[in-house]
């Protein structure tokens, strides 16, 4: 976005979910350097307060098309403080999402664009739950982004200018598998197939068993590097939670369709 952007956002309506941490501080700091209007958009109000401070402590004076001095004056700083605004929402309740929605579509005419960022990870036996018993995963990264997506992207179409919708997903979305057919996605997660499982306990069996270190290892041929790396991918991603890697995978495969949908939003 930095080569891709306008330079100049001219005051343009941006809301980022999460935007207290991670990828979506550093976005919304960029933003506002652009001279764009930021809603930080987070469950815990406190925290979105205490990085819109940050934010106008690092970037001070340093924002895009505004004439004068960069230094970091009081005027400037007023102006970096009016350009960020906190609002809550929990993506964990459908209720917020749309007390949210309602309250944005309210106070801004026009909104540029909505960034998806916010997310959760959590281990899968401890069997998350949002308060409306979806699986935490789903219904926070995929089902929470998706009802505020559909409660504002008429609005968002109203502007005079095209609008855009961004949805942050992970690599890991190559260890995700979706099957509603075989699993319940929705309220229990995909559990860790049973195959995988044992195959990581007869591993361990024999990883025990060798005299020496790297003994396992020697067992495969020399030239087998396919089953090497099937063998370092799936321990690569046997630390993520599956219930993650699945929600960011309908991430992915959400983003194409709202690009089909009528409208003005890319």
């Amino acid at each position: 976005y930095r080569q891709l952007g306008p330079a100049d956002l001219d005051g343009r309506v941006i809301v980022i979910t999460g935007a207290n941490v991670g990828l979506g501080y550093e976005s919304a700091k960029e933003f506002v350097k652009r001279n764009g209007t930021v809603v930080l958009a987070c469950r815990d109000v406190a925290k979105a307060e205490e990085a819109a401070r940050r934010i106008v402590k690092s970037v001070g004076g340093g924002i895009a098309g505004r004439a004068g001095s960069r230094s970091s004056t009081p005027q400037n700083v007023a102006l970096v403080e009016q350009s960020l605004d906190c609002m809550e929402v929990d993506l964990a309740s459908l209720e917020s999402v749309r007390t949210f929605a309602s309250k944005l579509t309210a106070k801004y005419p026009s909104i540029y664009a909505l960034v998806c960022n916010a997310g959760v990870w959590v281990p899968m036996e401890e069997e998350r739950k949002t308060g409306d018993g979806y699986e935490i995963h789903f219904g926070v990264n995929h089902l929470g982004h998706f009802a505020l997506i559909k409660s504002v992207v008429d609005h968002m179409a109203k502007s005079k200018e095209e609008c855009r919708v961004v949805l942050v997903s992970s690599g890991l979305l190559r260890s995700g598998k979706i099957d509603m057919d075989k699993q319940d996605f929705v309220y229990e997660g995909r559990k860790v197939e049973a195959a995988a499982t044992e195959e990581g306990t007869s591993t361990s069996r024999t990883s025990t068993s060798t005299a020496s270190d790297g003994a396992e290892e020697a067992l495969l041929p020399n030239n087998n590097d396919e089953r090497r790396q099937k063998k370092k991918k799936k321990k690569n991603a046997s630390f993520a939670p599956t219930g993650y890697c699945d929600s960011k995978l309908m991430n992915a495969l959400m983003a194409p369709q709202l690009a089909t949908t009528p409208g003005k939003t890319g």
